[in-house]
């Protein structure tokens, strides 16, 4: 999915990433609400997944006939780099996004930024932070999905239906931020929508672990923990499709190899993020206190987004649909 989104971004010229991610969401809370319904009908769990099975299958297939082949990937790819950079420009562009706004004061800039050792160790560096950014924020919203309920439960004593409304106001801004994050990031670009995004973070988690100390914790408390999950799911909704819009757009590199190595550090968060908290729970006593060790990292997000390149215009927008037009020439010949 990630990799057929950034090439279609290759051809239309601006971010989609996070809109695909959105109707992702919304499927995954259609599927949800539908299972609901088939159990409530008296339908068992055996035949509800095998239903399920069947309609995915069935759609993948009609879907996976107007997929990209391996052959489509790299005639993209090529076509964006050609159309976005010149032979010796890619790897320069990252370290021209960085300085941006700072004026040379050696004179030996383009020199340096034409030394592959030290723009391949740039283009490292900038994955790296990418890679970091997909990992706090797979580790933030598993820990969510994860544990919330049991947050509410335990912390604001919640009944089961209440508690329910605190993960659902989570999923709720997440598929609203990821419906309005491709418009969010062609006005202010990336690096601000992710300090931003981090600012919602470090607003949401505070909120939420204050809300166990209003004074009337069973409904003040739980309407300021509402307010609390709904900040978080906007804070984490774009993070992660910008980080593999992001990978897939580096210059000089094979875009569905990129986004593979970021969805494995990204997704590895997801992986630690439960047993960690479970872990930090029960060796502190308190689920609260464990959460503030997952509001403490989630502060790496705002940190991290100082350190990574803003998108200029050779990303997206600016040039117009030149790859799709290449594209076309190209096929025509």
């Amino acid at each position: 999915m990630n990799g057929i989104a950034v090439l279609t971004e290759m051809v239309a010229e601006k971010p989609l990433l996070n809109s695909i991610h959105g109707c992702y969401s919304l499927a995954a809370g259609v599927a949800t609400v539908t299972a609901g319904v088939l159990s409530s009908a008296g339908w068992s769990a055996v035949p509800v997944y095998s239903v399920a099975s069947a309609v995915t299958v069935i759609l993948s297939c009609i879907a996976y006939r107007g997929a990209y082949s391996h052959e489509d990937e790299l005639y993209i790819t090529n076509c964006h780099n050609e159309v976005h950079f010149s032979p010796d420009e890619p790897e320069a562009v990252v370290k021209t996004e960085l300085s941006a706004g700072t004026p040379s004061t050696n004179g030996h800039d383009d020199a340096t930024a034409k030394e592959g050792g030290s723009n391949s160790s740039l283009l490292n560096a900038v994955f790296i932070n990418f890679a970091a950014i997909g990992f706090l924020a797979s580790f933030g919203e598993v820990s969510m999905t994860a544990w919330s309920v049991i947050y509410f439960q335990r912390c604001l004593n919640a009944s089961t239906l209440k508690a329910s409304i605190g993960f659902g106001t989570f999923m709720v801004a997440t598929a609203i931020g990821r419906f309005s994050g491709d418009k969010l990031r062609e006005l202010w670009g990336r690096r601000r929508l992710i300090r931003r995004c981090g600012v919602c973070l470090v607003l949401g988690f505070g909120v939420l672990l204050y809300s166990p100390s209003c004074a009337d914790k069973e409904t003040t408390g739980l309407i300021v923990g509402y307010c609390g999950s709904l900040l978080i799911g906007a804070g984490l909704s774009v993070l992660i499709p910008i980080v593999f819009s992001s990978a897939g757009h580096l210059p000089g590199v094979h875009a569905g190899s990129a986004i593979a190595a970021a969805a494995a550090c990204t997704y590895t968060g997801s992986i630690v993020s439960p047993f960690f908290l479970g872990l930090c729970s029960q060796l502190l006593h308190s689920l609260r206190e464990a959460y503030m060790i997952d509001a403490g990292l989630m502060c790496g997000v705002f940190v991290l987004s100082f350190m990574i390149p803003d998108e200029i215009s050779k990303w997206f927008g600016v040039k117009g649909d030149e790859t799709e037009n290449l594209l076309g020439e190209d096929r025509e010949e």
